[in-house]
């Protein structure tokens, strides 16, 4: 009895312990965003997604799109604050949007819709094209530069042969697998299965375990970094924040590809290793020696095999110049990152500017798109949540009920480069306003016209009634008044001879005592 006491209170003790250092850790590291410009994209599916824009005042440079990698969210390239990739491009005039997949923390899933539905093909099918479409309407560009680190790389190899390469200027992968074929060390298995069936555990074990991994400098299969070339500004709250939970059905599909050293998605109809010759897009792609999902000879085949003629590898280790060899994770944000990684970036799009929206693009995008039956019933189903979630606990609904709270930067339109053409269209508005202006007044005329007629036939219709209502009554009261004057008559004669039989009665009366 005393050994189970003993036990289970060194439990409790052990629980309440890990309840304390996990309390700390979110107490000492809450979430910093670097921006104010928050927008939230809807996907075709009605999942919300947090997209974050960072750009030098209101300056709109070529737009970039950077996608983080499994595990992970949009931090990867905003950490650390200062010193990161997105400040670099910022500050060379870029206009860049860093995007959280679903499975992340600030993601909203529709009614009825859960994490763990998320596969792979979720991402290729709704939130990467739903963010491109997002960010190409509200910048005006028809193109946007593509980054991706490890998994977010893999989907721009994806998302180029499955969608075409139309909407993409340029494509920059840092440490993506090719498939994941030549995979040199796998996550154990004991970690697969834990993230599988209980990935908020797992996630949450792996947060907590980045302040010891800092502070003895040790990695771990599941965040391979070479911890000496990471740049000095990186502390554990960049670390802490960058981290999340697994999904879990993403979990057996990676795995099988680690296995078979393959990548298929859309029910193994899209195998991204076979179909890489059929993308033509401008690929700038970085290798480390030490990076255990992409081989160095993985990445020169990817290059030889690419079919577009601009086309560029470059290997981050001591033998090609760099201060360090390189591993997985420490690509995006190393101690010379500025100098090794971040200038190659910029050189690479200022090569390949993206394309500008065009007048007859703006106008495309007013004409409304059908929906296919699907879209239907998800729009239906995200209205119903909305319904239900403005409803208060005693049915009635919230005075707030329509209003999203999110946060939208104001976008200026551009204008027209030609003085003739802004005088053209300034005469233009005129003219549609005068025209508004008319035809409003010829409406509010019209209006007040029906109204009078019909007051003036509502006040004939009460005279008409006045006069059948009071017609009677005066006919009912001359018929009535001889009568009244008959009836009065007869009354007054019987009250005169019974009168006059009283005083006759009475001198008779006085003749006889006489």
């Amino acid at each position: 009895m005393t050994v189970t006491l003993v036990v289970f209170g060194s439990i409790l003790g052990l629980l309440a312990l890990l309840l304390a250092y996990w309390t700390i850790l979110t107490s000492m590291y809450p979430e910093k965003l670097n921006t104010s410009e928050i927008h939230t994209v809807t996907t075709a599916d009605l999942w919300k997604l947090r997209l974050c824009r960072y750009r030098k005042g209101r300056t709109q440079g070529d737009p970039v799109f950077l996608v983080h990698g499994f595990n992970a969210n949009q931090h990867n390239f905003t950490s650390p604050a200062g010193a990161s990739l997105v400040d670099y491009l910022v500050a060379q005039g870029y206009d860049c949007w860093t995007i959280d997949l679903r499975g992340s923390r600030s993601s909203d899933p529709p009614f009825e819709r859960y994490f763990s539905d998320i596969t792979l093909d979720s991402h290729l099918c709704y939130d990467l094209p739903a963010a491109i479409h997002y960010i190409c309407k509200t910048t005006h560009y028809d193109q946007v530069h593509w980054i991706g680190h490890s998994m977010g790389g893999s989907w721009l190899y994806a998302y180029a042969e499955h969608f075409g390469s139309a909407q993409l200027a340029s494509g920059v992968t840092l440490g993506a697998p090719v498939g994941f074929e030549g995979v040199r060390k796998r996550p154990p298995f004991w970690a697969m299965w834990a993230a599988q069936h209980f990935p908020g555990f797992a996630g949450a074990v792996l947060r907590a375990y980045v302040p010891i991994g800092m502070l003895f400098k040790v990695t771990t299969a599941l965040f391979p970094i070479n911890i000496r070339n990471m740049h000095p500004k990186m502390g554990i709250g960049d670390f802490f924040n960058m981290l999340e939970d697994p999904p879990q059905q993403e979990i057996p599909e990676l795995d099988f590809a680690m296995k078979h050293g393959v990548l298929r998605l859309l029910d193994d109809t899209l195998d991204v290793v076979a179909s890489l010759h059929k993308v033509h897009l401008p690929l700038l792609a970085f290798a480390a020696p030490h990076d255990p999902f992409l081989s160095i000879e993985r990445a020169q085949h990817l290059i030889e095999e690419w079919s577009h003629p601009e086309k560029r590898l470059i290997v981050l280790s001591k033998e090609a110049g760099c201060v360090a060899d390189y591993d997985h994770c420490d690509i995006a944000f190393s101690r010379e990152g500025a100098t090794e990684v971040f200038a190659p970036i910029a050189e690479w799009f200022a090569q390949h500017p993206a394309a500008v929206r065009s007048r007859d693009a703006e106008e495309a995008q007013k004409i409304p798109v059908p929906m296919d039956n699907l879209q239907r019933e998800n729009l239906l189903l995200g209205r119903l949540r909305d319904r239900i979630e403005a409803l208060g606990d005693d049915g009635a609904v919230s005075e707030t009920e329509t209003e999203i709270p999110q946060e939208v930067a104001v976008i200026d339109p551009p204008l027209p480069e030609d003085t003739g053409e802004k005088e053209t269209i300034a005469k233009q508005d005129v003219a549609e306003k005068s025209t508004a202006k008319k035809t409003a007044t010829s409406k509010t005329t019209a209006k007040k016209a029906v109204t009078k007629k019909k007051t003036a036939a509502k006040k004939s219709a009460a005279k008409k009634t006045t006069a059948k209502k009071a017609t009677p009554k005066k006919t009912v009261a001359k018929k009535k008044t001889p009568a009244k004057k008959k009836a009065t008559a007869k009354k007054t004669a019987a009250k005169k001879s019974v009168a006059k039989k009283k005083i006759t009665a009475k001198k008779a009366a006085a003749k006889k005592t006489t």
